[in-house]
């Protein structure tokens, strides 16, 4: 019973997320339901939720990005390709190389391999960032379809570093302490 309070729980948080979205659209939704999220993951319901990052990575991310292939210009992704590849492999290397050394200066007891994990999956650009924006600027299409095509080949480029930076060791830290 617990886990279903858990699951009417968040499913109202998404609800209210659209809700604050009509009234306020000035206000991104993934930005709403992140600030929900923080203040549902505070209310006491007696029950841990945890879920396999594996399992996470095959049940959510694996599809949104499925989808997002399938829906993005594939004449624009190739017409593109050089300045599409430059920036998502060049920009998250240099996001891991950089938040990576930066975490491990502040907290040398977290191995170097964690923190590298840890920059790429924090590594720039999402394709709704790249969506909103677009809906609230005004952005060249060339420029608009060289950011959807880095924000799809970004995600994958992120996800194939992790498991280059984990060790077992490092594997061990990120997910289960």
């Amino acid at each position: 019973m617990l886990l279903f309070d858990y699951v009417v729980l968040l499913l109202l948080g998404i609800l209210l997320s659209n809700i604050i979205n009509k009234f306020l659209p000035s206000f991104s939704v993934p930005i709403v339901q992140i600030a929900l999220g923080i203040i549902i993951s505070f209310i006491p319901i007696g029950y841990e939720l945890t879920l396999n990052p594996e399992l996470f990575l095959i049940l959510f991310i694996a599809p949104l990005l499925f989808y997002d292939g399938m829906i993005s210009n594939k004449e624009s992704l190739w017409k593109y390709k050089k300045y599409i590849f430059q920036l998502a492999f060049g920009l998250v290397f240099i996001t891991v190389l950089a938040i990576g050394y930066f975490v491990n200066m502040l907290a040398p007891a977290i191995p170097l391999a964690v923190c590298f994990a840890l920059a790429a999956a924090l590594a720039p650009t999402d394709a709704v960032a790249v969506y909103e924006i677009g809906k609230k600027t005004k952005i060249p299409g060339k420029i608009m379809h060289i950011l959807e095509g880095e924000s799809l080949i970004n995600d994958a480029s992120r996800f194939g570093f992790i498991p280059i930076c984990n060790n077992r060791n490092a594997r061990r830290f990120i997910f289960y302490n």
